[in-house]
């Protein structure tokens, strides 16, 4: 099994930034949160491995709930998970 890379932090007191490498979340954000907006695609020897995504602050709780609970830093910095993990 595999740790789940989820990330959430604070750009600006408008703005949120996430990040997840899990494909299952990936799938449901593209699927299921039309306003999220992705920002950026990664890839690894031509296999998508992450999503970089920007939402408005009042969708803070969807996105921590999308992400599996992750914590929001208020400063531009990403924080760990509940695990530890980040």
């Amino acid at each position: 099994m595999s740790i789940v890379n989820n990330k959430l932090w604070r750009i600006s007191s408008e703005n949120l930034m996430g990040y997840t490498e899990d494909r299952d979340t990936i799938k449901r954000l593209k699927r299921s949160y039309k306003d999220f907006e992705i920002v950026a695609d990664y890839f690894k020897f031509g296999k998508l491995i992450g999503v970089q995504f920007r939402v408005q602050s009042h969708r803070k709780r969807a996105a921590r709930h999308l992400l599996g609970g992750v914590f929001v830093s208020d400063e531009n910095v990403a924080l760990e998970d509940e695990n530890g993990v980040g």
